[in-house]
């Protein structure tokens, strides 16, 4: 499987709720968890082969990274919800479908409340969204 988004797609691993048993349309969601955007940045960066293109200057807001390997490319864009608090990763790339959940395991182990938003509007789980939108 291979996971496709260009700058013009609406791909993104965002936090939400702390249990999320199903996909959900985003619209329906009430609850989201906080989180730190310097802690973000330390744990995605801990993924082997992320790289920082655009440094936290002057703040988080202009963050991005990317990791190019066998898989393919990704590249994350990060989006604040304040000054300090993480909004979510814009997701872009070509690469194996492999690569994107293997990136969002790792961030999940550190910030189990991040889901993938999809251009559906919808929020999914590692597990239906191998059975969705990035089949």
């Amino acid at each position: 499987m291979r996971f496709k988004a260009n700058l013009n797609d609406i791909w993104a691993l965002v936090p939400g709720p702390r249990k999320l048993c199903d996909s959900i349309n985003s619209q329906k969601v009430r609850e989201t968890v906080d989180y730190a955007a310097t802690e973000v940045e330390k744990h995605a960066l801990g993924f082997e082969g992320f790289t920082v293109t655009h440094a936290a200057n002057p703040n988080h807001e202009y963050w991005q990274a990317r990791i190019q390997n066998d898989y393919g490319i990704l590249l994350l864009r990060m989006t604040l919800h304040d000054e300090t608090t993480f909004g979510g990763f814009s997701v872009f790339g070509d690469c194996e479908s492999q690569l994107l959940l293997e990136f969002w395991s790792h961030f999940q182990s550190m910030f189990p409340a991040i889901w993938l938003f999809a251009p559906d509007l919808c929020l999914y789980t590692p597990e239906t969204a191998i059975v969705g939108p990035i089949v």
